[in-house]
């Protein structure tokens, strides 16, 4: 059975939960692995396929997920990448051309798909004040790019989940043979 890798990196959980959502789809037919680049660095030689995703705020990846991509630069098997973004919402294109396609060509990467998805706001999970506060103002600075109105005291979940199942679909059919 092929080993499949999603590695990732967050900040509020979206995409350790939009990479877990894939995992459920590829497990039918494939060993999947899903880690947070915080805690492991897997070698991407240990498996026959990688995705690496990341989390966008302030135009940023994480630390973690980008010093990644560094590692496959020498990799010659199948891989893809993925990012979380409240842009998704106002600018798709935007997000696509500016943090793939521009990160895969600064890191010297050819990925056989990239994709990217709408966010989650979590109001409801308990947070250190700080990170709390830091999600109010990145749901105010949401609401004032794309005039979606945000529920402080709820959950926002902006992910597409028919897109999120259809990547893995896509992705499991171009490494089924390889």
């Amino acid at each position: 059975m092929k080993r499949i890798l999603i590695a990732y990196g967050t900040r509020f959980n979206t995409t350790a939960e939009t990479a877990n959502l894939m995992a459920d789809h590829l497990r039918k037919n494939f060993d999947v692995e899903v880690v947070n680049l915080k805690q492991k660095k897997p070698d991407p030689n240990d498996y026959d396929a990688v995705i690496v995703a990341s989390g966008v705020i302030k135009d940023r990846w994480t630390r973690e997920a980008l010093y990644y991509l560094d590692k496959l630069e020498k990799y010659k098997k199948p891989y893809a990448m993925f990012v979380s973004s409240s842009y998704t919402l106002s600018k798709p294109v935007h997000v696509k051309q500016e943090y793939l396609e521009k990160i895969a060509e600064k890191h010297g990467l050819k990925p056989i798909l990239m994709e990217a998805f709408g966010p989650m706001l979590d109001f409801t999970k308990r947070m250190f004040f700080t990170k709390k506060l830091q999600m109010k103002l990145a749901g105010k600075a949401f609401e004032r790019k794309t005039g979606v109105k945000i529920r402080n005291d709820g959950t926002n979940d902006f992910r597409n989940y028919a897109n999120i199942h259809d990547f893995a679909k896509e992705f499991e059919k171009k490494i089924m043979f390889t």
